[in-house]
């Protein structure tokens, strides 16, 4: 059996919590071992696609059953074709996801997505990472560094992140910048065996 020689490494947190530290922490140190690495936002795009900041994420009304169903289903065709691609050409690369599509569980506004079981289901599909980075933390310090929610919101967020770090074994919470050395060294071990 071909198994697949790139690993995936899902950064998932609220905003300001320091996901963008840690992937460029994580990035720096595998380059300097001449590994290939690779930033993907929320979801694989075939085209080069240009992460817009965000002011308001909660602004937009939320999409019907229906709509919110076809844009999950659009996103899983879109996460199985890049992760197939990248089988079948046996890249070796780690890939940073900077949020992943469980993010809606936590955050279904952001995304306008209509929450039920459906919806739930379909969550259920999606390619499984490698590994899951929770960034947590003081909600007081990741508010001070970006206000895009209330801070009622953002405490509700921790909350969720947290119970939804609890169903996946492959995880680990990160709250401070000296824990990112660690994260390094289970990832590269990870990716290490799967090279063999």
């Amino acid at each position: 059996m071909i198994k697949k020689k790139f690993l995936i490494v899902v950064v998932i947190g609220p905003d300001g919590s320091g996901k963008t530290f840690l992937i460029d922490f994580l990035k720096k140190n595998f380059l300097k071992k001449n590994y290939s690495t690779q930033r993907i936002h929320l979801k694989p795009s075939l085209l080069k696609s240009k992460i817009t900041k965000v002011s308001n994420p909660h602004s937009k009304p939320v999409r019907s059953n229906l709509t919110s169903c076809l844009k999950l289903l659009f996103w899983l065709i879109s996460y199985y074709t890049f992760f197939l691609i990248n089988f079948f050409l046996r890249t070796k690369k780690i890939f940073f996801f900077d949020r992943y599509v469980h993010d809606i569980i936590v955050d279904p506004l952001r995304y306008r997505i209509k929450i039920d079981k459906k919806i739930l289901f379909i969550l259920s599909l999606f390619p499984n990472p490698d590994f899951w980075c929770f960034m947590t933390g003081d909600p007081k310090k990741i508010w001070s560094r970006k206000k895009e929610v209330k801070f009622d919101i953002l405490k509700i967020q921790l909350n969720k992140y947290r119970k939804l770090k609890k169903k996946f074994k492959n995880s680990l919470s990160i709250s401070k910048r000296k824990q990112f050395p660690a994260v390094f060294r289970v990832l590269l071990k990870k990716y290490k065996f799967i090279n063999k």
